[in-house]
């Protein structure tokens, strides 16, 4: 027999993000319309392999919403099955 009980735990639980490029600030509530463009950000994290530009070893992160990443990295997008980003 396996009984079970119960706890209580402290959860972190995502409220906003900004847009490293822009600041503008995205509610992350599942009941918000901001929900959608949350959905769409584009969040790099990486760590610098041996002899990268970054940094050896380093932490590279960034959180990028959806009129940024086309303005910024559009041009060298290719886009599949939708409308071109250009």
């Amino acid at each position: 027999m396996i009984t079970y009980r119960a706890e209580t735990k402290e959860v972190l639980v995502k409220d906003e993000i900004t847009c490293d490029c822009c600041g503008k600030t995205y509610s992350c509530s599942v009941s918000d319309v901001d929900i959608f463009e949350v959905q769409e950000f584009l969040n790099i994290n990486f760590i610098g392999g041996y002899s990268s530009i970054f940094g050896d070893g380093v932490r590279v992160a960034g959180n990028f919403c959806q009129e940024c990443v086309k303005e910024l990295l559009g041009k060298y997008l290719h886009v599949e099955d939708g409308e071109p980003l250009y």
